[in-house]
């Protein structure tokens, strides 16, 4: 917070923005009703361009966190949005990537107290576990 040094500037992100909606808007000149990456309701894989290493990240990540087909598309639009804004004609592997991390912030954490849970409820918890080492939300497994 104290460290000289900026992070990019406010117009220079407002740039950024709107040469993405620039290229969002020729994107989809043809296709009425859709002026975003958002609104793409259909052949999401065909209007977000991504190369073939893209392609199989997203499905590495599908096939790891067992996504859904809506989480599928989710995530493409979002790493399209992604490389609109850094000006990529095509989807790569780093944009699926950042994009699909960015789920997390739409999930519940598992585990995690409830708000208004004192340290001392979370401790009590913890030590009345059978293995009190094990992760939260990890059952212990039989004969260990």
């Amino acid at each position: 917070m104290q460290s000289v040094a900026r992070g990019e500037s406010s117009a220079s992100i407002r740039d950024r923005v709107e040469r993405a909606r620039s290229m969002q808007l020729d994107r989809f000149a043809n296709l009425p009703g859709i002026h975003c990456n958002a609104q793409v309701r259909s052949n999401v894989a065909e209007l977000c361009e991504a190369t073939p290493q893209a392609k199989a990240t997203l499905a590495a990540w599908l096939d790891r966190d067992k996504l859904s087909a809506r989480a599928h598309d989710r995530a493409l639009k979002v790493a399209r949005t992604i490389a609109d804004l850094e000006g990529d004609l095509l989807v790569r592997p780093g944009h699926v990537n950042e994009a699909v991390q960015m789920r997390c912030l739409d999930r519940p954490l598992t585990g995690s107290p409830a708000r208004g849970t004192s340290v001392r409820d979370v401790l009590r918890t913890i030590a009345a576990r059978k293995d009190p080492g094990a992760a939260p939300g990890e059952q212990p497994r039989e004969g260990t």
